[in-house]
């Protein structure tokens, strides 16, 4: 092998090793994309609601709600692969970058790609589950419990009942039956679509200008 191959290699091996040294300091730790009203978080174990602000940081396990009227994005994942968002008087328990809990409201999740090391994402409302390698849905209220699916295909189930595999454009509701979405689904979720991907270019920007000003 020549120098310049073997220095090549090297600095490829270094890389690698960062970034795998990164990813697993960063598999605890959730970032706030977009918080607007009053956002809060508390350990999952217990103890005060703390105020949370867009930046922040989510420590692993936790719970996040939202007031009336506020809104949040978490970040799921140091690359950008997923994220939640919970809408007005929403409250979820973050268990690990691919488990959640929703305790009410609701939560928007979106998979771009399948996280390092974690095949699918889980979401647990109320009796029903939901398990999905990739793609976007909405899960809500865990009273009544329901899953949108906007992208992709997710796998549902209900407690005491089999899975039902829930393809993209349809609604899994309480009772285990499936319906089309209609227009004005489609239309709140392009809504958020479009305003996600807007703040995470931002986001993606400014981590790059940070890394290149330092």
């Amino acid at each position: 092998m020549r120098v310049a191959d073997a220095r090549r290699a090297v600095a490829l091996a270094a890389a690698l090793l960062a970034m795998a040294q990164l990813e697993a300091s960063a598999a605890g730790r959730l970032k706030v994309l977009h918080a607007t009203g009053r956002v809060e978080v508390r350990s999952a174990g217990g103890g005060p609601w703390k105020p949370l602000a867009k930046g922040d940081p989510v420590i692993l396990p936790a719970m996040v709600r939202t007031a009336p009227g506020a809104e949040a994005i978490v970040l799921m994942d140091w690359r950008l692969r997923a994220a939640v968002r919970l809408p007005s008087g929403s409250q979820v328990r973050l268990e690990t970058p691919v488990d959640l809990v929703l305790e009410s409201g609701q939560a928007w999740v979106l998979v771009d790609e399948p996280l390092t090391n974690h095949p699918e994402m889980r979401v647990r409302s109320g009796r029903m589950a939901l398990r999905a390698p990739v793609g976007s849905f909405v899960v809500r209220d865990p009273k009544a419990p329901s899953v949108e699916v906007y992208n992709d295909t997710a796998t549902v189930s209900l407690s005491g009942g089999s899975s039902t595999e829930v393809p993209e454009g349809y609604r899994l509701d309480a009772s285990g039956q499936v319906r089309r979405l209609q227009y004005a689904d489609y239309s709140a979720w392009r809504e958020y679509a479009n305003a996600y991907t807007r703040l995470k270019d931002d986001w993606a920007v400014r981590q790059l200008e940070e890394e290149y000003s330092s």
